[in-house]
């Protein structure tokens, strides 16, 4: 499965629980630590995290426990359409961000709960991660409400 996107577009999204987000935990990693792209919680913030050559950039969203409740199950969303990123929790997005460059490809694979794909697995998420879908797309706002609005009700029921 060839997981490289460059610059047609990505979205990955994740359903997750946690009691914490004072943490340092990665909810989905494609390839080697900082090497393509990722979606993680470091210390209260949010991060999409993207990387062409030598420069990584960050579309981040501070104090998360501010406005996601801890011991619930939510959506968390990031996007790239070749020009834009954003990112979105439950539905609603949070930011967007100007990226008009190719994200880095190779031949690493992913890692799911924690970062290096095919190197060390460190960061390791604090809670629960109930799914993971990736898409070589810019899924838009619609579809990230459906899919939130389809599914909340299997994640409420679930401890």
């Amino acid at each position: 499965l060839n997981m490289n996107v460059g610059s047609t577009g990505l979205s990955i999204v994740v359903w997750f629980n946690t009691s914490t987000f004072n943490q340092d935990g990665f909810f989905f990693e494609k390839g080697a630590v900082n090497s393509s792209y990722s979606l993680f919680i470091s210390s209260n913030v949010l991060y999409f995290r993207t990387k062409q050559n030598t420069v990584q950039k960050d579309l981040t969203q501070n104090n998360i426990s501010n406005t996601l409740a801890v011991n619930q199950w939510h959506m968390v969303v990031g996007t790239f359409d070749g020009t834009t990123k954003k990112l979105y929790t439950d539905g609603s997005l949070l930011g967007t961000q100007t990226y008009a460059v190719a994200i880095d490809t190779n031949n690493n694979g992913v890692s799911i709960g924690a970062y290096g794909g095919q190197s060390t697995n460190d960061y390791e998420f604090n809670g629960k991660i109930a799914s993971v879908k990736v898409y070589k797309c810019a899924i838009n706002q619609e579809q990230i409400l459906h899919e939130y609005n389809s599914m909340q009700k299997y994640f409420r029921t679930l401890s």
